[in-house]
């Protein structure tokens, strides 16, 4: 039967991807194993996971948690951070759609903003695809931080001019 899933045209490509929620212990799991840098968390509040089904086992192929700020901001219960992000290579766009499954969830729950880190050598493509802007560069943490700010529809395109003049900004900040 895989021979012939994967004789189809497409075969492997987004078009089979489906997504569900998963536990923490599976989540976690896979980003123990696959993650460049990060280490596994001790909670989350949600996890997505995208599952390849051209494959023979329908295979778990990306994963992204979110939970509560880890910042400043963890007071706030209307604040998301996405924790892991964590894929497997040769997937187009799998991190952005990831990603954007995540924000998605989080707007439906009613979260006023949504955090995102990434490294400073990091080119935050994910985030800018979805619509994140850069905040702030931190040097000291080798970090950019990634915010989210569902539609209110009130001065919107100011606001996001604003944004993405800020973001080139900071991107364009060479490290010392």
């Amino acid at each position: 039967m895989s021979d012939y899933i994967e004789s189809l045209p497409g075969a492997g490509t987004p078009r089979w991807w489906y997504h569900k929620p998963i536990k923490w212990p599976v989540s976690q799991a896979f980003v123990a194993k696959h993650h460049r840098h990060s280490e596994p968390l001790k909670r989350h509040r949600f996890s997505i996971g995208m599952y390849d089904a051209s494959t023979k086992d329908i295979d778990l192929i990306g994963v992204v948690t979110v939970d509560n700020c880890s910042s400043a901001w963890s007071k706030h219960y209307d604040h998301a951070e996405i924790r892991r992000l964590c894929v497997l290579p040769d997937n187009p766009n799998l991190a952005s759609k990831l990603l954007r499954l995540a924000t998605d969830a989080c707007v439906a729950m009613g979260m006023q903003k949504i955090v995102s880190y990434t490294r400073l050598h990091e080119s935050g493509s994910t985030q800018k695809a979805v619509g994140y802007f850069c905040d702030q560069r931190d040097e000291e943490r080798d970090t950019f931080r990634w915010i989210y700010t569902p539609d209110s529809g009130k001065h919107r395109e100011y606001r996001e001019q604003k944004a993405r003049a800020k973001t080139k900004r900071l991107l364009k900040k060479e490290v010392v």
